[in-house]
Formats: structure tokens, C-alpha cells, sequence
């Protein structure tokens, strides 16, 4: 990823690199505070809370219990779900490449998360 971001943003390379990880840092500190991360145009990131449960080892067939736990769901918005499925993508002409699309917008806000990494 960082390397689309270098090549379409114009930056260098490790100036991408350390912006992809410091926003990626910000999302998982967000994230184990319990607090939702809302992406427009591409989804919800939220935390959610599960209960203890009761399961069983796959391998024996011993009963267990679960122990509660905190997980990550993501929610794609409509947009992101319309563009994964619109007609010729990746997908239904051929296998889906890996990485960003072949357009990066980027927002201004961008510039002043970058600066506070250098």
C-alpha cells in the first residue's frame, strides 16, 4: 500500500511508508479504546463485545466455555459495495489485484497528519 500511496500521491516512498503507519496506528488506538472509526465512502470500523459462550474443542469434543472478548467488525457503506460490485472490476473479468485502486484521493486532511510524522 504504501508503495500505491508513493507512486500515485508523489511522495517518497518512506515518507508513504511511515504515513500508512501512523494512520494505521491511529486507527488501532482508536479502535482499543472502544471508539467506532467511520470511513465515508467506504465503511464502519466498531468494536463490539461478546459475551462468554459455550463451545467445544474441535479436535476432542471436550466442552469449553468461550471466554468474552472484544471484536472488530467492519461495515462496508453503500458506495464501497456498489464499487466492489459494478460491472467490469476485478472479479468478473479476472482475478481481484491486491492493493489500492488505481486512483488515491487524497483529503487534506492528509497533509497535516503527515507532517506531524516527520
Amino acid at each position: 500500500m504504501a508503495r500505491r500511496i508513493h507512486q500515485n500521491a508523489g511522495i517518497p516512498e518512506k515518507e508513504a511508508a511511515e504515513l500508512l503507519e501512523g494512520i494505521l496506528e491511529l486507527l488501532k488506538a482508536t479502535l482499543k479504546n472502544g471508539e467506532s472509526i467511520a470511513i465515508v465512502g467506504f465503511g464502519t470500523f466498531m468494536v463490539r463485545r461478546k459475551g462468554p459462550r459455550p463451545g467445544r474443542n474441535p479436535r476432542t469434543g471436550e466442552e469449553l466455555t468461550i471466554s468474552a472478548r472484544r471484536v472488530v467488525s467492519f461495515r462496508p457503506s453503500q458506495v464501497f459495495k456498489e464499487h466492489v460490485n459494478s460491472p467490469g472490476q476485478a472479479g468478473e473479468s479476472g482475478p481481484v489485484e491486491k492493493g489500492l485502486p488505481n486512483q488515491v484521493r487524497t483529503h487534506p486532511r492528509i497533509d497535516e497528519v503527515s507532517k506531524g510524522l516527520t
